[in-house]
């Protein structure tokens, strides 16, 4: 939710809502209450390195608050602070991520852990303790209340790690070894189970989850062939036989009362894999089919010409309408406009806007760069 609004705000001018507010509290919540010692928690009332998730850690998220921190500053109390205590968590977390790969140099990461020591073992703490009875203790289930196999949570980890790696791949030039490591042990998407050992031998029974009494490793997954392929993007994409898997992987909610879970997964797979999973607080390099939207009767968000142009459509007033271009405090600018019709145009502005423009519903325009300031606002209505 909060990164959702970060993007809103980078996108759209508040109007009726303040994303970029919302944003900042949610922000400021987490990092006060789901981050603790430099280290991500399992939600906001316990873990950290004795006890943790490998994928709930979400660096690409992470890295939006950053930016968005510092460009938001007026938003929050020592700014300053909360980078540092982001970054630093985004190091330590890693650190313990390249710890639990250098003890299987598989890739694969457990459901649950503990690195609090000098290499990875299973955890023993749990969220469950209210949950148990005699019963469950004198059986055992106590030694296994969290599952220490790569299964159904560390599925995940692929596609955390492969967005943040398209998003901020050279902020993190490590994440590709790992998804490489992951990519290369699973070459068919046929042969690929729904569980295995983090050292990439069969689901081990003694290290499931006691309160889960499936048991893993032996059936197809969607769940599976979708994430797994998203590590594959490291070897220049996906084969043709994992994307046929997953476009053909949906999973009936009529027979299987957890589809929701592999079709979600599968969901997100087919974004990121088809290259429509961009970063969307990055809005310098923008297309033709996926424009920047200029409310109407709003200041757009400051686009930045710094790849040379940018796409924006207009939501301008039934019929005609008009628009200015400002500079965003920083001095004169001179751009190309080429809108859907009409021949281009080269304008200047110096202070503040250069003139008003007519145009039609929907207008989709591009504005290149020409010279002056690379950071340009837009206002229609």
């Amino acid at each position: 939710m909060a990164a959702a609004l970060c993007f809103a705000a980078k996108r759209w001018t508040p109007n009726g809502i303040d994303y970029a507010q919302d944003a900042a509290h949610i922000i400021s919540d987490i990092l006060s209450s789901d981050i603790s010692g430099n280290f991500i928690k399992n939600g906001n009332r316990w873990g950290g390195p004795s006890c943790w998730n490998p994928c709930y850690f979400c660096p690409a998220w992470l890295r939006i608050f950053i930016v968005f921190i510092d460009e938001n500053q007026s938003l929050f109390s020592d700014p300053s602070g909360k980078i540092t205590t982001l970054e630093d968590t985004i190091a330590n977390v890693y650190g313990d991520m390249d710890m639990i790969d250098s003890v299987n140099a598989k890739g694969l990461y457990p459901d649950w852990c503990d690195t609090s020591g000098s290499t990875v073992v299973k955890a023993d703490g749990s969220d469950r303790w209210y949950y148990f009875t005699a019963s469950d203790v004198n059986n055992d289930n106590y030694v296994t209340m969290q599952s220490f196999n790569f299964f159904y949570d560390a599925i995940r980890v692929p596609w955390r790690l492969a967005v943040d790696f398209s998003w901020f791949g050279d902020q993190c030039p490590d994440t590709e070894a790992m998804l490489y490591e992951m990519a290369a042990g699973f070459p068919q998407v046929n042969s690929i189970v729904d569980g295995y050992s983090i050292d990439g031998t069969p689901w081990e029974y003694n290290d499931r989850d006691g309160f889960n009494s499936y048991a893993g490793g032996t059936n197809p997954s969607t769940a599976f062939n979708s994430m797994m392929a998203c590590s594959r993007m490291v070897l220049s994409g996906p084969s043709e036989d994992y994307y046929q898997s997953i476009v053909n992987g949906w999973e009936d909610p009529a027979s299987v009362s957890t589809a929701y879970y592999p079709n979600t997964l599968r969901l997100l797979s087919l974004l990121y894999l088809s290259g429509y999973f961009k970063n969307p607080y990055d809005i310098s390099g923008s297309t033709p089919d996926n424009p920047i939207y200029i409310e109407r009767y709003a200041w757009g968000p400051a686009l930045d010409l710094s790849n040379g142009y940018v796409w924006v459509k207009l939501d301008s007033s039934p019929g005609w309408g008009g628009w200015q271009i400002h500079h965003n405090n920083e001095g004169q600018f001179n751009v190309k406009v080429e809108a859907e019709s009409g021949s281009p145009s080269e304008f200047s502005g110096v202070n503040w806007c250069y003139q008003v423009q007519q145009c039609k519903l929907e207008t989709l325009v591009k504005i290149t760069y020409i010279s002056g300031s690379k950071t340009i606002i837009i206002q229609c209505w």
